[in-house]
Order: structure tokens, then C-alpha cells, then sequence
């Protein structure tokens, strides 16, 4: 667990593809076999960057049917609003990011776009509150720019963990590590279930609850893996573990 914390997501194959600076080659972002029929990006802030392990794991083990692109920008959530983020170069690079990967992701025409964005309340650049139905409203526009209306998932993140630093420690029990689902998911995702209904596009919304948590309580280990490394971002190891389990989910709607 000390060492999960410590190491964050430095060990991520894709943390290059989520980082500041310029846009990343896209080559250097995709796994799989490049002829493989289908493609699948994935793109939003670090929460799709904790997922990237699990979906090179789909990549690598789906017999080179796919190949899947991972990238986004820490602390960049991708909606048509510029969302308060105080981490040096975050509000500069987010904008460009955006466009870039949106313009992209129109030009390869994807089979699958998965976004994943922080279920967390923010402020627009000029600090004024952004609610959970403007957020998800804007998630949907900016996905509308991607020109690939019914092939769009909405992955959640997992529910908010327990703070690490409070209740960890080599002589407490791990079950001092358990949460529950947290208040602002269940808004997050009711909302993005209801806005993309009400849009008629066909595209779709995948829960985390069903690799992330059981009957309402969501642990910080998987046997000896350590789930999160905060409160927030899945461990890559974890991510791994459970590729199997959100290629599942993605052909439980007839997506893969």
C-alpha cells in the first residue's frame, strides 16, 4: 500500500499519452495490432488515464480484433467548458487538447469512443459553480464534435474512496479502508443516464459499481492489490485485474 500511494500513476503505460505539453502522437498512444477491424479511444481527464491499463489488457487480449487509443490530459476534463483546475499548464494545454483529440477522433471514425471524466462538482474559468446537470450537458457537446453519434460511452469513474492517509495503516484492518458509494456519483451518473436517454443518439453509459464495489461498499483492496492509490484513481495493477471484468460490461450492451 505505501508503495501504491507513493508511485501514483508513474508506472501507467499511457501516463506520457495524459501528460502536459503537446499533444501526443496518437500512434504512440494505441495498443493492439494495427490492423486490428476495430478501434476503441479512450480520452478524458486522469480518470481515464487510471483506466488506460485495463483497456491496453482489452487491447492485448481481444485476438487482434482491437487496438485502442488512450489519451486525454491530467486535470483536463473533456466538456465544452474550460472547468477551474489549478495545476500549473492544466488550464493552458486543456483547450488545445480537447480539439485536438476531438478533430482525431472525427477523422479515424472509431468503432467505440469511451469517455471518462471526474464525478466532481467544479467552477468555470471566471470561478462561478458549475451543477452536475451543466457538466454532464457539457460532456455531451463536446462528444457531439467527435461525429460519432451512438458509438459514444460514458464510463464512470469509480465512487469517491476512503482517504487513504486517515484510515490506512500497517496495524489496521483493511475494512478501516471501506466506503460507500458517495452522494455526487449517484448524481453524476442518474444525470448522464437521463441527458443521453433524452438525446436519442443511441449512445450509452457504463456503471464502475460492478468492478468497483459490492451491495453499496467499495474497498481500497482486491485480495493483496490495492484498489486506489488515492481517492480517486484506480492502481494500474487494479485497472488490470479488472479488464476482464469492463469488457463485460461493454458487451453487456452489445458494444464489443
Amino acid at each position: 500500500m505505501d508503495a501504491a500511494i507513493s508511485e501514483t500513476s508513474s508506472r501507467n503505460p499511457a501516463k506520457g499519452c495524459f501528460d502536459l505539453g503537446g499533444t501526443p502522437d496518437f500512434g504512440r498512444c494505441t495498443w493492439g495490432s494495427g490492423d486490428a477491424p476495430n478501434h476503441l479511444y479512450l480520452v478524458g481527464d486522469s480518470t481515464a488515464l487510471a483506466y488506460a491499463p485495463a483497456f491496453r489488457e482489452i487491447a492485448d487480449r481481444s485476438g487482434g480484433q482491437w487496438k485502442v487509443t488512450t489519451v486525454g490530459l491530467y486535470g483536463c476534463r473533456f466538456t465544452d467548458v474550460l472547468v477551474q483546475n489549478d495545476g500549473d499548464g492544466v488550464m493552458d494545454a486543456c483547450p488545445q487538447r480537447k480539439a485536438d483529440v476531438a478533430a482525431q477522433i472525427a477523422a479515424d471514425a472509431p468503432q467505440l469512443v469511451v469517455v471518462s471524466n471526474a464525478y466532481a462538482l467544479g467552477n468555470a474559468a471566471d470561478r462561478q459553480p458549475l451543477t452536475v446537470a451543466q457538466l454532464v450537458g457539457s460532456t455531451l457537446s463536446l462528444a457531439s464534435r467527435f461525429d460519432t453519434p451512438g458509438h459514444v460511452v460514458y464510463l464512470a469513474p469509480p465512487p469517491l474512496g476512503a482517504n487513504l492517509g486517515a484510515c490506512y495503516s500497517p496495524v489496521k484492518s483493511p475494512q478501516d479502508c471501506t466506503a460507500g458509494v458517495d452522494g455526487a456519483w449517484n448524481d453524476f451518473q442518474n444525470s448522464f443516464t437521463a441527458a443521453v436517454a433524452a438525446q436519442g443518439t443511441g449512445d450509452h453509459v457504463v456503471s464502475s459499481l460492478g468492478f468497483t464495489c459490492v451491495e453499496g461498499f467499495c474497498p481500497a483492496f482486491a485480495g493483496t492489490i490495492p484498489t486506489r492509490y488515492d481517492q480517486v484513481h484506480m492502481t494500474p495493477e487494479y485497472a488490470v485485474r479488472v479488464a476482464e471484468s469492463i469488457r463485460w460490461e461493454l458487451g453487456a450492451q452489445g458494444l464489443m
